[in-house]
């Protein structure tokens, strides 16, 4: 494939995913679940923790209760989360991406998750990117998580562009629907998925580094051709 060819017309914003893509934090989220799991006495197969990527913790929830009897009456949402909470504040800190990121300024800024505000606002926070964003969706704006493009539709609205202007940044299956589903050029980052798990993306790349870094040069040649 060109990879220029397939370059969006008038970028106007990036739009990013937050687990995964900002933040090598998917593994933090299998922990949890996992130890959930576990103080009750119950397992579940690697596989099923790979199905869960992207997912928000209610549609999780749900899954766990209508599986386990056990779990019927447990908040194991509530629980969870405060074990993901220490698990962001022990081990994530600032990473080289914010100079990266500060490059397209110039451009709308987005953040597109299925996890709560709470959550996305400290993973950002401990990350030094919780200012640098026009817009943050997250679960609690939408009816209905990825993959199902609402979210990004969103925060396209909310940015003030239209859907085609934007580029994502996305780890997971689910968000590359979502994304592509609201007309968008998605980029996958292979952090959680291997590069055949995320076909539906127009690209791939190792990380967010490297995608922000083609993203730029591409531009460059783009206005320099226009």
């Amino acid at each position: 494939m060109n990879r220029l060819s397939c370059f969006p017309n008038n970028f106007k914003g990036i739009i990013f995913d937050v687990d995964g893509v900002l933040a090598d934090t998917e593994p933090f989220h299998a922990t949890a679940w996992k130890d959930v799991l576990s103080s009750y006495g119950l397992d579940i197969s690697e596989d099923v923790f790979q199905e869960w990527i992207g997912k928000s913790d209610i549609l999780i929830q749900q899954d766990l209760k209508s599986q386990f009897a056990k779990l019927k009456n447990v908040d194991v949402l509530a629980i969870k989360r405060n074990s993901i909470r220490a698990m962001i504040l022990e081990r994530l800190g600032p990473s080289g991406l914010r100079e990266e990121i500060e490059r397209f300024k110039g451009h709308k800024l987005g953040v597109c998750t299925s996890s709560p505000r709470s959550e996305c606002k400290l993973i950002l926070s401990q990350l030094n990117l919780l200012d640098i964003f026009d817009v943050v969706v997250t679960s609690e704006h939408v009816r209905n998580t990825k993959p199902s493009p609402e979210g990004y539709l969103l925060a396209a609205e909310r940015m003030g562009i239209l859907p085609q202007e934007c580029i994502v940044l996305e780890d997971s299956p689910d968000g590359i629907k979502a994304a592509s589903s609201a007309g968008m050029f998605v980029i996958g980052i292979t952090t959680s998925f291997r590069d055949a798990d995320l076909a539906g993306a127009n690209l791939t790349f190792s990380t967010a580094s490297e995608a922000l870094i083609w993203i730029g040069e591409t531009n460059i040649v783009q206005l320099q051709n226009s």
